[in-house]
């Protein structure tokens, strides 16, 4: 139900399949061997992962999340493949004449086109640009100080590091809620009974000091 509001849904005649955020790939939700949730791929397309938007390995493991580990803002339907090329690489904009791989909706890893951190980083598709902006203040508010670990190269502990924060500053702007994401929260608030306020008031992200 959750993903069911995201914005490219529908993405089949099958209206149960969910959309994919890290490629155009549309997903059987159930765990199939083809075509679903599953752990094993080979290439783009073969299945998907239940993807947590800030990697499991910054706040230490699984069994260290706080509760974020299963929250539902934390949580995405990625294509298994693109989100294994992921890994834990930091969000940020990617150099175009650095670019390691392109998925089928235009997420791209490469080196990251940024004066402080060069090294490689994740670029989701302009659509989700903001959404995941907005859950990473999320995360960063919900779980401040709660996490002891780690300090990586986007983020320390909850704390993101402000050439990141800078991005996901803008990224807000760029591309603002709309009424999936609006709806997508309320159906998160009904399973789990807290919001992104950071969706109610995109603005409050001016308000938080650099």
């Amino acid at each position: 139900v959750v993903d069911h509001n995201l914005p490219t849904y529908p993405c089949s005649d099958n209206t149960t399949y969910i959309p994919d955020v890290y490629s155009g790939y549309c997903w059987d939700p159930e765990k199939i061997s083809s075509g679903g949730e599953c752990g094993n791929y080979a290439k783009e397309g073969d299945c998907y992962n239940r993807e947590h938007l800030w990697p499991k390995s910054w706040f230490g493991g699984f069994d260290y999340g706080m509760n974020a580990q299963t929250d539902l803002f934390e949580l995405w339907p990625t294509d298994g493949y693109v989100n294994g090329l992921r890994a834990n690489y930091p969000l940020g904009n990617v150099k175009r004449s650095n670019v390691k791989y392109n998925s089928t909706n235009g997420s791209l890893l490469g080196l990251c086109d940024n004066d402080v951190y060069t090294s490689y980083c994740f670029e989701p598709c302009d659509t989700y640009k903001g959404d995941f902006a907005r859950s990473y203040f999320y995360l960063s508010t919900a779980y401040a100080d709660e996490w002891s670990c780690c300090d990586t190269d986007g983020v320390n502990g909850s704390y993101i590091k402000p050439w990141m924060e800078d991005i996901l500053r803008d990224w807000n702007i760029f591309d603002p809620v709309d009424d999936d994401e609006l709806n997508r929260n309320d159906v998160i608030y009904e399973l789990q009974y807290n919001r992104n306020p950071f969706i109610d008031y995109p603005e409050w992200v001016d308000q938080i000091s650099e």
